[in-house]
């Protein structure tokens, strides 16, 4: 029994790792970074955007930035508590898609 539940772990974990690794997909890359939000790795989910990412549409941002504003919306906001992708917002590229951030009692919208 203790070898059958090590077996089907081991397969739970190989297939969200490979899922999680194919970061050309995009809906792996949401969940990518959607995790790493939760998860409060700012690092991780900064390597999850766009190079040339902005923040309300006119304001680049790298990595410092990205986590210093991250960590500033822990305190006053409350951490990432989940997200979906919002289907309603995809439009007719697929390759982009919005997402909805939970956090405390407001929600806001990631365009990945």
């Amino acid at each position: 029994m203790l070898l059958f539940a090590a077996l089907v772990a081991g397969s739970v974990f190989f297939a969200l790792h490979t899922f999680f690794q194919q970061a050309d997909q995009p809906v792996s890359v949401a969940a990518s970074y959607g995790l790493a939000l939760m998860r409060q790795d700012y690092a991780k989910a900064y390597t999850d955007l766009d190079s040339q990412a902005t923040i309300n549409i006119v304001c680049p941002v790298n990595q410092q930035s990205f986590t210093t504003l991250a960590t500033s919306a822990d305190t006053q906001y409350g951490t990432v508590s989940g997200w979906n992708i919002d289907p309603a917002l995809q439009g007719n590229d697929p390759s982009h898609l919005t997402i909805t951030v939970h956090r405390g009692d407001r929600n806001y919208q990631v365009h990945l």
